[in-house]
Parts: C-alpha cells; structure tokens; sequence
C-alpha cells in the first residue's frame, strides 16, 4: 500500500479534458482547480482519494445535439473516485443568467442529483442557449428553479420558472408561470400559464432539440378574452377591437413550420 497527500494550485482543467469526455461525453473547455486530497492506492482497492476542491472560472460543454456551454464555474466541491458532491453551492452562467448550483454528480451507475436556481432569469438565455432560436428578439426577467436526474450522459430535467413583463418577437407578456421538462433531446411544456393583452393566456407541447430539421415541433396556445386593440399594436394590424378568443396551433417541423389559427 501507497499513501500521501496531493496538492495543486491553479492546475488547468483542460489536462482532464479527455477524462471527463470518456466518463460522461462533456468537454471541459477552460478553468483552473486547486486540489488537497489524501491519496492512496493498493491493489485490492486501486486509487483511493477524497479530495477538497475550488474549481474557478470553469467552463464545460454537454454532449451533442444540445451542445449548451455552462461558463464561469466558480466555487468548492468534494471529489471521490465514483462522484463529485457539491454540499454547498457552485456558481455557473448560461448566457447571461447565472445560477446556484448543489447536489452529487456520480461517475458510476447512480442517477444525477443536482438543483440549479436562479433569482434573474434572463428569458433571452433560455432562447439563445437552450431552444438555439438566436434571431427572436426576446427580453424579459423572472426566477427559475431546475432539478437534473438521470444519467449524465442523458439527463433528464425538470423545471418551473415565473416570469415579469416580457417580450417574444412582437408580442408581450404582463406574465408568466412555465413548466417544462427535457428528457432525449425533447423540451416538454407541460404547462404555460400568463397574461397578456389584458387577457388569459396557456400553452404546451414540446420542441425537439435534437438539431434534426425534419424533427416535429407541436405547440398548442390559447389566448382567453384579449384585448384585440393592443395585440393589434404590436403586430401593426389597424382596425382591431373589442375582446376575444384565438387559438394558436405551431406545428411541422423545425425547418419547415406550420401555424394556424
């Protein structure tokens, strides 16, 4: 039996890079971490070690076709030999929403077990990053929390996030109550409930988010009791008034999509 004790400051984490890539298909992009650990090995057991870490300004990027980069990981974990526990909170951005992150990440059989939340959540991360719809104009600022199971390298989560005054392309929300999952390349909108030109708004469906253009997309929206004067406004359509009802179907593929009303 070996034993002693390890000790490194700012190591680059690219070194790790192929490592990381193996166990889980993520690759490790920048960062540095500083690491003391007991180590020891013999052959019954192999390499043993418990290590205490401060990972800063870390960036990674999950397997494809998501391909979402998490950028400026910053904060302390425990790393084992079978998982890295974060008892505490690690920090991480999406864009330009930055998020709280704790729970364990197993290098074995065992599911994921990580919460994320966010106190601003900026809507134009979650279009830009995950949905990869970049030419949508879209702002707006709310809360979000996420829980991530499954294995790592195909997690499954579940999210709910609300959301203040926004905007999507032209249309405007006054808000927004959002649950969503992602399991096999699929965003599933269990529900969305708001309001919006005065009225009563809610919508589900899924978008793939496999990159594959003949991937179906189906969305399914009801706008209750609106104000047709001020949904006219934003689409720039005159003659509009009073109250109503409309349904929206979006529907075909990613390439080459379907709306009707």
């Amino acid at each position: 039996k070996v034993s002693g004790k390890l000790l490194l400051e700012k190591w680059p984490l690219v070194s790790v890079h192929s490592v990381l890539k193996e166990l889980a298909g993520w690759e490790l992009l920048s960062g540095t971490i500083d690491v003391e650990s007991p180590v020891a090995f013999d052959s019954a057991h192999g390499l043993l070690f418990d290590a205490k870490t401060t990972v800063s300004k870390a960036s990674v990027k999950s397997p494809s076709p998501t391909a979402i980069t998490l950028s400026q990981i910053t904060g302390r974990a425990d790393i084992r030999p079978t998982e890295i526990n974060v008892p505490g909170e690690i920090l991480f951005s999406l864009g330009d929403t930055v998020w709280k992150a704790s729970g364990v990440i197993p290098f074995d059989n065992r599911p994921l077990a990580v919460r994320t939340t966010t106190d601003q959540l900026f809507l134009s991360s979650v279009f830009t990053e995950i949905l990869k719809l970049k030419d949508i104009k879209v702002d707006g600022k709310g809360t979000a929390t996420l829980v991530v199971s499954g294995p790592m390298s195909n997690p499954v989560i579940q999210g709910a996030a609300n959301l203040g005054p926004s905007h999507v392309g032209k249309g405007s929300l006054d808000s927004l109550a959002v649950n969503a999952g992602y399991e096999k390349g699929n965003v599933r909108l269990y529900k969305a409930v708001g309001k919006l030109y005065d009225g009563d708004f809610e919508a589900n469906g899924f978008i793939p988010l496999t990159g594959e253009k003949n991937a179906p997309v189906s969305l399914r929206a009801v706008l209750k009791n609106i104000e047709a004067q001020k949904l006219a406004a934003d689409f720039g359509i005159d003659g509009m008034e009073g109250r109503g009802d409309v349904e929206v179907h979006y529907s075909g593929t990613r390439q080459t999509p379907i709306l009707s009303l």
